[in-house]
């Protein structure tokens, strides 16, 4: 409700008469009240200390295009060791569709699907200074899947989520996406 209202009250001191009939102007000033408000994004660091950072979001929000983009920041530009690792059992050519990735990037892919893996691709990878953890989508009402991608988040020792959002999607499936997220670091 505050943020409503404070989008009303922005909107109100911003635009006049018949400006606050015309949609298209009261919906780009909202949009330019909303997005100042919004939190600045974190550029993901890598230190001396090993990274592992996941990303989270629903079925097609683009998490693996995220990954790949991520990836090859830090491993074509900045030299860094990265492992991609893929939780994702449940859509049909995800992998491939990881493997494809790995391979232009030059990174390796690992699989994991429990706790137990995953903690056997840290220990194999003890070197690397970004892991970078693609899990499938997971939708503020599927509990099952998001509370088993916080066990394997936990089980990588996680230090940070980076949620991945369809841009096209509602503001109130953004929100609940955001509230379902806020339970990771």
């Amino acid at each position: 409700e505050r943020i409503v209202s404070d989008v009303l009250q922005k909107i109100l001191e911003g635009l006049s008469g018949a400006a606050l009939h015309d949609a298209r102007r009261v919906a780009e000033k909202a949009a330019n009240v909303l997005s100042s408000k919004a939190p600045l994004c974190k550029d993901i660091r890598v230190g001396n200390k090993r990274k592992v950072v996941a990303l989270f979001g629903p079925p097609g929000a683009g998490k693996t295009t995220a990954a790949a983009k991520i990836a090859a920041g830090f491993a074509l530009k900045r030299g860094h060791r990265i492992v991609w690792v893929t939780t994702d059992d449940h859509h049909v050519g995800a992998l491939d569709q990881s493997k494809a990735f790995v391979q232009i990037i030059g990174v390796p892919l690992e699989i994991a699907h429990s706790e137990a893996e995953m903690q056997a691709v840290l220990d194999h990878h003890a070197d690397a200074q970004l892991i970078l953890i693609d899990p499938p989508g997971c939708g503020a009402g599927q509990t099952n899947e998001c509370e088993r991608q916080r066990r394997l988040f936990e089980a990588a020792g996680v230090t940070e989520v980076q949620l991945v959002i369809d841009s096209m999607i509602g503001p109130d499936h953004m929100l609940d996406l955001v509230e379902v997220s806020s339970d990771f670091p």
